[in-house]
């Protein structure tokens, strides 16, 4: 195969090691002809987290000023020209992606249709718009919202449980910078006439995006592009981002993915995934309902999907008990080979990755996709008490909120009733009132504080 080819092949070599999302991240600014690509890796990694994981989708949680701005490093808005290619008007093929913002100001119905084309993966239009289309395979929604370090997303919490991640987003300067000084074509280059609108057709063919102002709401699904008008103080220096090939191949979101499906998450850690979910379901300061199990599901998934990108060193070296007949070598593979190796200190270290005979000959997906069979047993990676407790944060933070005060907890009948508790009027011995005396720890508690102390605590 030729070398530089092969130089444009995603890291595939490194992949449950601390050096393969870095060495993503090079690849894909290699791919592209900016020298100034505005990519955000917090934005990238969760994207790619819940591609592995599979049927997955995302909350990015901004300051309210950014949201614009987030929604398009998700899905840059380039100057095309001429306008793009239309599939037929009755292409039944719908987008792999989509990027929501502002669902909280919907309605309940727009919220529960959205909730219910994600549960059944499908879009189901009235009989006279044509029938029900399927969504396709690795399907997947961002909803980009305004951070709230103590309260969930207001949207419903059907819809809210249909989301596996969250993750807050706060974009540096150098990346505002590396965005403005590319070629995006501003909104006041297109003719406003009556016939354009920010609307969503009416027929299933793929969409095509408006770029907006930073200021407004992120772009909606609109009809075809109008005449292009000359751009106005386009900055030569920096080309819009344009890749050469496919960032992330097929085949190599498969490779991910089967690598997914066979980590070994020890029975040990799920328990302690349960334990901290238990702990962040009951606590007497948030509000944990929509800890489901169907949540539960996502941190385990999305676990197994971070072991793959690869984590810190740090707590990966203590894994499982060495066998007690001392043939741990046998069991155990070295993290950068395929050879057996023998640890120096065996009474406190295992390696990384192990070997299971169960899934018999070793398969491998060579960096441009094609399977060749090799010899030896397959690798499998070890989900570590690192992956879960850095995942499940992100699985759950969108799921709870702070309680106003303590008559919300589930024993506060006992203390607060409807004849006593709120009308007292004494006095504490710091001269309080008994109502702010109770109040007491909830100023200022966010959801992060919570999390924090059951991940010191279990």
């Amino acid at each position: 195969m030729d070398m530089s080819m092969m130089d444009q092949d995603p890291p595939a070599h490194l992949l449950g090691t601390p050096a393969f999302f870095p060495a993503l991240v090079v690849y894909i600014r290699s791919l592209s002809n900016s020298s100034s690509l505005p990519l955000d890796q917090v934005i990238v990694k969760s994207i790619l987290l819940c591609l592995i994981a599979g049927d997955k989708h995302l909350i990015l949680r901004t300051p309210e000023e950014d949201i614009g701005l987030v929604v398009k490093l998700v899905a840059w808005h380039s100057f095309t020209e001429p306008a793009p290619t239309r599939h037929k008007a009755g292409s039944k093929e719908l987008p792999r992606a989509l990027i929501l913002s502002g669902i909280e100001k919907s309605s309940a119905p727009v919220q529960h249709a959205l909730s219910n084309v994600l549960s059944e993966r499908s879009i189901a239009l009235d009989e006279d718009a044509g029938g029900v289309w399927n969504l396709p395979a690795g399907f997947i929604t961002i909803y980009v919202c305004s951070v709230n370090n103590s309260r969930r997303p207001a949207i419903e919490k059907s819809l809210l449980d249909k989301f596996s991640l969250s993750h807050n987003v706060f974009v540096s300067q150098s990346i505002r910078h590396a965005f403005h000084s590319l070629q995006f074509l501003s909104v006041q280059s297109f003719s406003q006439s009556s016939s354009f609108s920010y609307s969503t057709p009416g027929s299933p063919s793929i969409p095509y995006q408006i770029p907006l102002p930073q200021t407004q709401t992120p772009p909606y699904y609109s009809k075809p592009l109008p005449p292009v008008q000359p751009i106005r103080h386009l900055n030569t220096t920096n080309p819009p981002p344009v890749f050469t090939q496919e960032v992330f191949p097929e085949s190599f979101i498969e490779l991910l993915q089967r690598h997914c499906r066979k980590t070994y998450l020890a029975p040990e850690l799920g328990l302690y995934l349960s334990d901290l979910f238990s702990a962040a379901r009951h606590h007497p300061l948030v509000d944990g309902m929509l800890l489901t199990a169907r949540a539960r599901k996502d941190a385990e998934d999305l676990a197994r999907a971070a072991r793959v990108i690869g984590s810190d060193l740090t707590g990966m070296e203590l894994l499982r008990p060495v066998d007690s007949e001392g043939d741990d070598t046998s069991d155990y593979y070295d993290a950068q080979s395929t050879q057996y190796m023998k640890t120096i200190d065996e009474s406190s270290t295992t390696n990384l990755l192990r070997k299971d005979s169960t899934y018999g000959s070793f398969t491998r997906m060579s960096s441009m996709g094609q399977e060749a069979d090799m010899e030896g047993e397959i690798v499998v990676l070890d989900v570590t008490e690192v992956d879960v407790a850095r995942t499940m944060p992100r699985v759950v933070t969108h799921r709870m909120s702070v309680r106003d005060g303590p008559e919300e907890e589930v024993l506060a009948s006992a203390v607060i009733g409807a004849t006593f508790g709120r009308s007292l009027g004494g006095e504490d011995a710091d001269g309080r009132g008994v109502a702010e005396s109770f109040r007491k720890g909830y100023d200022g508690l966010t959801i992060k504080d919570v999390l924090v102390d059951i991940l010191n605590k279990v």
